[in-house]
């Protein structure tokens, strides 16, 4: 995730706090009764980061002699330096016909909404909830989906995988009374031989191999180029961006879709260099880059520790409204290399309820506007005690913030208080303050026709005459909006729809308001107004450049934003 784009969509989605470490443990056998600390070990701090998904065709250029192996890890080839090496699927298909209990749909657009409902279902309820797209298969399944394909394409969330019908129609029963439109869908898949099919760039057909294969350098310092080709249609690149080219090892497998995943398999140092100089300017000041590497370092790592993804062939995604972003070697900049490497194994914990050490879940965002979000409000997850709201200046108050009232968060953001990452403050360079611009706070003035489609692109209410804020947490953070139709009716969202209103094109952070239009019917415009830059959990990363120009220590940094954690040296 680029800093430019903030972090209103990255890390927020995919934490899943609990009591202990916000996090559930670890659910492998071979990991059972291992600490955090030995987990990490056993991985030797190694991360597999998803940087190619849903792939037809991949294309490998290793720039040094490296080995292609098998899923045993016998050696398949030996690849020189400055060859090209294809995977693909083959084009075989067969067909398979599943029950399932279909339980919400949602628009393409809605992708997050969709994977967060599936993950709740497969939290709370123990089922294989899941996200069927649709829009991949619509010339398959008009037959099977009348309702949804209306040539647009609809994610819809379902659960259970039965051959008998009897079986999925009792699952749906008994989740009607939570999920009402419950009902059985016939899920016809076509899949492909779940291969993968190697070839030299000189046209060498290495044969066919089972579950994944892998490309292993000789060291964590060679780097490669990968492509990808997504369909039969499209022409070779590099997966829709222009830096595909990291450090360390591939391993390339078959997902669900009979579709091509890759990670790439790096040491957590290497990988940081590619992610520190974009989560946040390289020209910050040295603490500040420091202060993100140790965040950046901690967060990685406690995703492997804790399985945090459910996906056994990979730990994070390159992807920024999943993970942190991941530009890769052509990201890497002098400065930024210089704080990981100051920093190097140091990581952030926190002392749990039970007495035990936890590796703390270090979320940041692009800017809190002053105050920063409990991270129980901002998710409706379990009590986190290093991740609590606090205001974002030297000194505050001990009581936490309290503007869940209208009128209290409308005269915090108008006031613009003094605050670390207030850029008008005294002791921001003039180069910071030009960066930093439209974060701290911004304004929107949207017609009632724009509105009303932004809105409807995550709602699909009809034509909306009206928005007002509905309640407010503590932080003063949106946690639910009211509409007004066009023929009157009054509709309020919930804690559930938070996402949704988080995704609204017109709010750069939930911590706004609204004013009604102003104006005759033709020149009438909405105000919205608002504080903040993303979710506001965990470090302000504008905040951080704030204290950095001001003389703080990366560790004084970090204490600022978190509560109450210890450093320690992994290695």
């Amino acid at each position: 995730m680029t800093f430019t784009a903030g972090f209103a969509l990255a890390v927020l989605f995919l934490f899943a706090p609990s009591r202990e470490g916000c996090a559930a443990p670890v659910t492998a056998d071979d990991y059972r009764g291992m600490s955090e600390e030995e987990i990490l070990k056993a991985y030797d701090y190694r991360l597999r980061v998803r940087v190619i998904n849903n792939a037809r065709r991949i294309k490998l250029n290793p720039l040094e002699a490296c080995e292609l192996r098998d899923a045993r890890g016998d050696r398949i080839a030996e690849i020189k330096a400055g060859s090209f090496i294809k995977l693909e699927t083959p084009k075989e298909i067969e067909r398979e016909g599943l029950y399932r209990v279909y339980l919400e749909d949602f628009s393409i657009w809605e992708k997050n909404p969709a994977r967060l409902m599936a993950l709740d279902v497969r939290k709370k309820l123990r089922l294989n909830g899941q996200v069927i797209d649709i829009t991949m298969r619509i010339r398959h399944f008009k037959d099977f989906y009348p309702f949804w394909n209306k040539g647009v394409g609809r994610k819809l969330v379902v659960a259970g995988g039965f051959v008998d019908e009897a079986e999925a129609q009792k699952l749906a029963g008994r989740l009607r009374a939570q999920y009402p439109k419950a009902r059985v869908i016939f899920d016809q898949r076509e899949q492909a031989k779940r291969v993968i099919r190697v070839t030299l760039g000189s046209g060498e057909a290495l044969g066919e191999f089972d579950d994944r294969v892998s490309l292993v350098q000789r060291s964590n310092e060679a780097r490669t180029y990968f492509e990808a080709l997504q369909n039969e249609k499209s022409s070779w690149r590099l997966h829709t961006r222009t830096d595909a080219m990291v450090r360390g090892d591939f391993e390339a497998y078959t997902n669900e879709w009979e579709l091509l995943r890759m990670a790439n398999v790096v040491h957590v140092e290497q990988y940081l260099y590619g992610v520190v100089p974009v989560e946040i300017y390289p020209t910050a000041p040295p603490e500040t880059l420091k202060a993100q590497a140790i965040a950046a370092r901690t967060t990685a790592l406690f995703r492997v520790a804790r399985g945090q993804n459910g996906d056994k062939h990979f730990d994070l995604a390159r992807d920024f409204t999943i993970d942190m972003e991941y530009g890769g070697y052509p990201h890497e900049n002098p400065a930024a290399t210089a704080a990981v490497d100051a920093t190097r194994g140091q990581v952030m914990f926190f002392t749990g309820e039970s007495g035990k050490r936890y590796m703390a879940n270090a979320v940041f965002c692009a800017c809190c506007g002053g105050v920063t979000v409990d991270s129980h409000e901002r998710w409706q997850h379990e009590k986190c005690s290093y991740l609590i709201p606090r205001f974002d200046r030297r000194f505050f108050a001990a009581r936490p913030p309290q503007f869940n009232t209208e009128a209290a968060a409308r005269k915090w953001i108008d006031r613009e208080p003094v605050a670390f990452c207030n850029p008008d403050q005294a002791g921001i360079s003039d180069n910071l303050r030009k960066m930093l611009d439209r974060r701290y706070r911004w304004e929107t003035r949207m017609s009632p026709r724009k509105l009303s489609q932004a809105i409807n692109k995550q709602f699909n209410l009809g034509a909306v005459d009206n928005v007002r804020v509905a309640s407010r947490g503590a932080s003063g953070r949106v946690s639910a909006l009211e509409f007004t139709l066009s023929d009157g009716r009054k509709i309020r969202t919930d804690a559930n729809d938070i996402e949704k209103i988080a995704a609204l094109s017109f709010a750069r952070s939930l911590f706004f308001y609204i004013d009604p239009p102003i104006g005759g019917k033709d020149g009438s415009v909405f105000t919205i107004r608002g504080a903040g830059y993303g979710h506001g959990v965990g470090m302000c990363q504008v905040g951080a450049m704030g204290m950095g120009e001001r003389g703080y220590t990366a560790a004084a940094i970090l204490r600022h934003y978190y509560n109450d954690i210890d450093f320690a040296q992994l290695y």
